[in-house]
Order: C-alpha cells, then sequence, then structure tokens
C-alpha cells in the first residue's frame, strides 16, 4: 500500500510540476515587458535628476545654502526611492 502511495504522490508532484512551468510560460512576456518599462522608467527618472543637479540653484553662486541644501534632501530621497524600485525590479527580473 504504502508503494503505491508513494507513486501516486510522485504523479501529482511531477503534474504540479508541469502545471507551475505552464503558468510561468504564460506570464513571462507580460512579465518581461514590465519589468523593461520599469527599468526604462528608473533611467528615465536618473536622468532628470542628473540634469537637475546640473542646473538651477546648484550651478547659481548667489542660491541661498539652505535651498541648495533642501533640494539635495530632495535629491537624496528621491534616488533612495529610485535604489526601492530598482531593488523591487531586480527580485522580479529573478523570479521571472
Amino acid at each position: 500500500m504504502r508503494h503505491d502511495d508513494l507513486r501516486e504522490a510522485a504523479s501529482r508532484f511531477v503534474d504540479a510540476l508541469a502545471a507551475g512551468r505552464e503558468w510561468l510560460a504564460e506570464r513571462r512576456e507580460g512579465q518581461a515587458a514590465a519589468l523593461g518599462a520599469e527599468v526604462a522608467a528608473v533611467k528615465a527618472e536618473l536622468a532628470a535628476l542628473a540634469a537637475a543637479l546640473g542646473g538651477g540653484v546648484f550651478v547659481d553662486a548667489g542660491a541661498a545654502a539652505a535651498e541648495v541644501v533642501q533640494q539635495l534632501d530632495r535629491a537624496e530621497e528621491r534616488v533612495a526611492a529610485l535604489r526601492v524600485r530598482r531593488l523591487r525590479a531586480d527580485r522580479s527580473g529573478l523570479l521571472w
């Protein structure tokens, strides 16, 4: 009796693996597109941030120090948020 139970469990396991592979295959293309879009969005935001750091109060010799520090703090927050998005994208990419 135990041998039959083992065979049945092995058969269910193989069936579950096949179903899992099929599920992943059905979703892989959409996930890859979503990941590509997220990477492009993060790159665009980084480019915008880099451009902003190269102008405005950052190059104005007459800008108030407090304003420059405030803008740098905002930039640091944006970088931290982008880092989180990148890490999520990295994990998502590993899954797919």
